[in-house]
């Protein structure tokens, strides 16, 4: 470690090092609630076409997630940010996507008219899924009304509005997606991998080294044709040509894209996302990727594949010695299989 602790010290006192350090624009890697408005407007001007396509639809998100990532922490633009895109998400039948972004707005504002609007919307989306629910919020957005000292304008506003929600209440339309039999199918489908994800990887295999094939995978039982057999946790690493449309840990479209509360160079689709991000890494590369973004021209996936595998082998073996002896058990084992 002192080999290492003096090497290190060593390149930061270059001069060059120093020089390029102190000329960095840390601002430029804060979040920003002008950015934040600025990038929501695009957005809003995207929304507003009269016919959207495919490319619309994507960029409409990209630049609302991005403007939630890009907005301080509690802010306004925050909440404006997740209300366009709770609108957003209406539009295109999400309706528990919408619910949730409905429900960030609502513990960010206590403006009145502002909470009939987004109930209204919740109960449009609750009597889309058949959820009875819906009345009792319809009943919430009554009391509101009754009881908020609103200006002309607003009881105006509020009261076409809650016309229009009680005669969405009244129809009690459920909405039935065109894709039905696909979206039945995906959920069996990601149950079964739930299924398989909690009896473990290796109730049916083994990893042992044989002498014709080496280290591998091999079987402790017989398996049926068409048995899942394995659920592994991918590696993956964030599409930089498209930060905001995915999740940065796991790849989803982010719907409900969730930022990181420090930086402004991604978006989660989950906290449960978000949270593994940071224990696993994020907390240490969050610090310095807005540098990378900024400073490194023609930057790759393979830079944050890089960043990713070191800060994991250094939360793992501590040292740079004993990552090195890690490696070299790897190495020793030659041509063999190694998984």
């Amino acid at each position: 470690m002192d080999f290492e602790n003096k090497e290190i010290i060593g390149f930061l006192s270059d001069p060059k090092i120093k020089a390029y350090v102190t000329n960095l624009n840390i601002r430029e890697s804060l979040k920003s609630a002008e950015e934040s408005r600025i990038i929501r407007d695009e957005g809003n001007v995207i929304f507003k076409k009269k016919k959207h396509s495919a490319e619309d639809h994507m960029n409409i998100l990209y630049l609302y997630n991005e403007s939630i990532a890009c907005a301080p922490k509690e802010s306004k633009e925050l909440m404006l940010a997740y209300n366009n895109r709770s609108v957003f998400l209406l539009h295109l039948h999400k309706y528990k996507e919408c619910i949730d972004d409905i429900d960030k707005v609502l513990e960010l504002t206590k403006l009145n008219i502002k909470r009939i609007k987004l109930y209204c919307r919740k109960v449009e989306c609750l009597t889309a899924l058949g959820s009875p629910a819906n009345k009792d919020v319809f009943n919430q957005v009554i009391q509101i009304f009754n009881e908020a000292k609103l200006s002309i304008d607003e009881q105006t506003c509020a009261s076409e509005i809650i016309k229009r929600t009680k005669s969405i209440l009244i129809a009690n339309k459920l909405f039935v997606p065109s894709n039905r039999k696909f979206l039945k199918e995906k959920e069996e489908f990601d149950n079964i991998i739930k299924k398989k994800e909690s009896t473990g990887p290796f109730d049916s295999l083994e990893i042992k080294m044989t002498k014709d094939m080496g280290r591998g995978l091999y079987a402790t039982r017989d398996i049926e044709v068409g048995e899942l057999v394995l659920v592994e946790s991918v590696f993956v690493i964030p599409n930089v040509m498209y930060p905001f449309a995915y999740c940065y840990h796991c790849l989803r479209v982010a719907w409900n894209g969730i930022p990181c509360e420090t930086c402004k160079q991604c978006i989660f689709c989950s906290t449960l996302c978000q949270d593994s991000a940071k224990k696993e890494y994020h907390d240490i590369e969050c610090s310095f990727t807005a540098y990378i973004v900024q400073h490194q021209q023609n930057f790759s996936e393979s830079i944050f594949f890089c960043l990713k595998i070191i800060i994991l082998l250094f939360k793992k073996y501590k040292t740079v010695d004993k990552i090195q002896s890690e490696l070299k058990k790897i190495d020793s084992q030659g041509n063999e299989i190694c998984l």
